[in-house]
């Protein structure tokens, strides 16, 4: 890169509510030998100290989810059977795929966002939302999910907990549940008992 260009102080005392700040640059030129890239660093928003400056190298850093006991609307969960975490679906339909899930007691710790599921209130359960904005759906007679860009029929969920503490997941339009089947290495939903259900982890604030 070259050389860092602070961009000075940004007043935004004449906004109220929410504000949403985004970074935009034109490039005029581009291939081998110019810059077609920028790369925005050290933003400091609010009442933080901009004498402390963080290294220019960006951490890894690390989130965190702890088990959950409760659905709360609006927050993000991972789905955890059998040491696998479930990941959200890539295309238009599909199972839910797996990576190993690394656990530690009662938490999660992911350095991504990318398989994690926001669950909002809707009649009498849940929409699940992936975090590329797409929500899980069950259609016809189908053990694997849809995805859709907004909530359609057959996407909601309704959620109890299981007295070991695994979450039962149930389409409130199919009688499915969502279960890890470990001879498909994946999850799915079904009317019968066929593998473990998920224990949900919350996002910690």
């Amino acid at each position: 890169y070259s050389s860092w260009v602070e961009s000075g102080e940004i007043d935004l005392s004449q906004f109220t509510g929410v504000v949403y700040i985004g970074f935009k640059y034109t490039s005029e030129k581009g291939g081998q030998g110019f810059t077609a890239t920028y790369c925005v660093d050290n933003v400091n928003i609010g009442g933080a100290d901009a004498t402390q400056v963080p290294d220019d190298k960006p951490s890894t850093g690390s989130l965190t989810f702890r088990k959950a006991s409760q659905v709360v609307s609006g927050k993000r969960y991972v789905m955890v059977a059998s040491g696998k975490l479930a990941k959200a679906v890539s295309g238009s339909y599909g199972y839910l795929n797996v990576e190993d899930a690394v656990t530690e007691g009662d938490e999660v710790t992911l350095t991504s966002l990318a398989n994690a599921f926001t669950f909002t209130t809707s009649g009498e359960g849940f929409t699940i939302r992936q975090e590329n904005g797409k929500y899980l759906a069950m259609k016809g007679t189908f053990n694997s999910f849809n995805v859709y860009d907004t909530p359609q029929e057959m996407n909601v969920f309704t959620v109890t907990f299981n007295a070991d503490g695994s979450a039962k997941i149930t389409n409130a339009g199919t009688g499915k549940t969502i279960q890890y089947d470990k001879s498909y290495s994946s999850f799915g939903a079904y009317t019968d008992q066929r593998g473990v259900m998920p224990t949900l982890y919350e996002q910690v604030d």
